[in-house]
C-alpha cells in the first residue's frame, strides 16, 4: 500500500506503507527522500477529515496511519511546516527551501501580505530571484509577483524589475532566507487558523489573532 505526500510546491511524493506503519515512519521517509536530516521535527503531515467536513488535521505521528485515515483512499497528506522557528535558526538548506515554497504558495493564497509597499516591492524581487535567477526582461516573468502583492499596472512590473536588478548574482539559497526574514515579522507568519462560530483564531509564532466576521482583527 502507497500513500502519496504533496510537497508546499505541488510536487508528490510516494512512500510505501506497511500494516502498522506510524505517521512517525512516514514523515521519516518523506524528509529522507527531500534530504532533511536534522530539521524534521518542525515539520508535520496534515490530511483532509471526512467526519468534519473536510476540515484538515495534523496526522498523528505515534499513531498507526491506517487506524487515522481508514477510510481515505488514495491516502493522501500534505507536508507542511508545523513549527516555525526564526530564519537564521535554520540549519540545512533543504528545509529553508521547504519553508520557502510554503511561504510561496501562502503569497499566492492572498495569506500573507506585508503593509508597506516597500516590504511588498522587495518580497516580489527576492521571489522572481529564486524563480528565475538573475534579471532578464520579460513582462511576464513579473506579471504573476506584480498581480499578487503590487497590483499589476505597468509600472509595478517596471518598477519590480528595477528592484530585482539588486538582487543580481545572489544564490537561491541566499534569496530564500531573505524571503523568510522578509515574512518573519508579519502577523500572519506561520499562522494556524481555527474557525468557532463567528471568528477564526489565528495561532502563530508571532502570538494569537482573532479575526471576526465583521472584518475586524485584535490580538
Amino acid at each position: 500500500m502507497y500513500c502519496y505526500v504533496v510537497q508546499p510546491n505541488g510536487v508528490v511524493v510516494e512512500v510505501q506503507l506497511e500494516n502498522k506503519t506510524k505517521g512517525q515512519d512516514v514523515l521519516e521517509k518523506v524528509c529522507d527522500i527531500l534530504g532533511i536530516r536534522t530539521e524534521m521535527d518542525y515539520f508535520g503531515l496534515k490530511y483532509q477529515n471526512g467526519k468534519t467536513s473536510g476540515s484538515e488535521l495534523w496526522l498523528n505521528l505515534r499513531n498507526s496511519v491506517e487506524r487515522q485515515v481508514q477510510h481515505m483512499h488514495p491516502i493522501r497528506f500534505r507536508l507542511r511546516v508545523k513549527f516555525w522557528v526564526p530564519p537564521h535558526l535554520v540549519l540545512q538548506e533543504s528545509t529553508r527551501h521547504q519553508m520557502c515554497n510554503q511561504v510561496k504558495e501562502e503569497v499566492k493564497e492572498g495569506r500573507l501580505h506585508p503593509t508597506t509597499r516597500e516590504s511588498r516591492l522587495r518580497l516580489a524581487a527576492l521571489l522572481c530571484q529564486v524563480e528565475f535567477n538573475d534579471p532578464t526582461w520579460s513582462p511576464t516573468r513579473y506579471s504573476q509577483w506584480a498581480k499578487l502583492l503590487l497590483g499589476d499596472e505597468d509600472t509595478d512590473v517596471n518598477e519590480l524589475s528595477t528592484t530585482h536588478k539588486e538582487f543580481e548574482n545572489m544564490k537561491r539559497t541566499a534569496a530564500e532566507y531573505w524571503i523568510l526574514n522578509e515574512v518573519s515579522t508579519l502577523d500572519q507568519f506561520g499562522e494556524e487558523i481555527y474557525e468557532h462560530k463567528s471568528m477564526k483564531v489565528g495561532i502563530g509564532p508571532n502570538g494569537v489573532n482573532v479575526y471576526h466576521a465583521t472584518g475586524e482583527q485584535t490580538m
